[in-house]
């Protein structure tokens, strides 16, 4: 596991069990700073149920908490 591999996790049981596809660039722009490119955020995977995320979610809180 590396670190991007960790935060996908948090971001799929944050959101409740829909992982969203991993980008590295969010656009691109000319030397006159036109976008010549976009990046819009993208649902990729539902690893696991919506129930099962909000269980883990709460145990991760409880975590942080205590």
């Amino acid at each position: 596991m590396v670190p991007l591999h960790m935060a996908m996790v948090a971001q799929t049981v944050a959101r409740g069990g829909t992982m969203m596809k991993p980008y590295v660039v969010a656009g691109t722009t000319d030397s006159q700073g036109q976008v010549l490119s976009s990046t819009e955020p993208e649902v990729w995977l539902t690893p696991t149920s919506p129930q099962t995320a909000a269980t883990l979610n709460a145990l991760m809180q409880q975590v942080a908490v205590n």
